[in-house]
């Protein structure tokens, strides 16, 4: 039988195979504690990514208006089309954060969800942008199913009062809805309004609504609501919406001056 031989340069040779099967194990060994290092740090930075911080509603804020204003640029444009995208992709991602956020957080994303909406809804009405305005006031009342609505005291960007939020978002659906003769949102214009009313214009809005309609009982209501808050009485013989009971003498008494 013919016997292995192990010579010198042989026993080098198996030395050397082991010392590189040894570095070939370490190298593998390494990668894989990284590879699984890496997994864990990803883990860690997509579960803080899920917790919203304090900065997050700013973020939101930030983003949802740069992307609002990016579209409005764009319109009529070929980019038109990537821009609303953007914005849409920006202002619903509000439901997402909500969901994650902790009830402080959800509370203080409510509000200013609200109140981006409000001003973009207000600066779309002025110039009477019915078609925005229509298309701003379904993405709130989307976005409000999950979040909920947002009530509470804000100041004016041009007046410089504080004035309720809510009150005055419904206001400003009920001004909507007269300009453009869309009722879609009246169900939805009952969930803004609070059971106490405690803005002028938001009563005088609601009577004008019910006299525009002929509801007589209801006009009557809210205007002495809305006088009763303060709310001017030169303002109802002058407005057109009440032109309907400009001869009523139970209308002409409650504005008599």
């Amino acid at each position: 039988m013919i016997k292995l031989v192990k010579t010198r340069s042989f026993i080098c040779y198996i030395q050397k195979l082991q010392y590189y099967f040894y570095a070939i194990f370490l190298v593998l060994c390494f990668s894989v504690s990284a590879e699984k290092n890496q997994l864990t740090n990803k883990d860690s930075v997509d579960f803080e990514q899920k917790i919203p911080d304090e900065n997050t509603v700013s973020d939101w804020t930030k983003q949802t208006d740069n992307a609002w204003k990016a579209w409005i640029k764009s319109e009529d444009t070929e980019s038109s089309s990537e821009t609303k995208s953007e914005f849409e992709a920006a202002y619903f991602s509000s439901v997402k954060l909500y969901i994650q956020g902790t009830d402080s957080f959800k509370s203080e994303l409510r509000d200013e969800v609200a109140h981006w909406t409000y001003n973009t809804l207000y600066y779309s009405l002025v110039p009477l942008n019915l078609q925005r305005a229509n298309y701003i006031l379904k993405s709130y009342y989307t976005v409000t199913r999950t979040i909920g609505i947002g009530n509470k005291t804000v100041t004016g960007l041009e007046t410089g009062t504080e004035f309720n939020l809510r009150e005055a978002f419904a206001g400003q659906i009920i001004l909507y809805m007269d300009e453009a003769q869309d009722f879609q949102y009246e169900s939805f214009l009952k969930e803004m309004i609070p059971e106490k009313i405690t803005d002028s214009i938001l009563a005088f809005n609601i009577a004008c609504s019910h006299a525009n309609r002929g509801e007589k009982q209801q006009m009557l209501k809210y205007t002495k609501l809305a006088i009763d808050l303060g709310q001017s009485k030169k303002h109802f013989g002058k407005n057109p919406g009440f032109e309907k009971f400009w001869k009523d003498p139970d209308f002409l008494k409650l504005i008599q001056e």
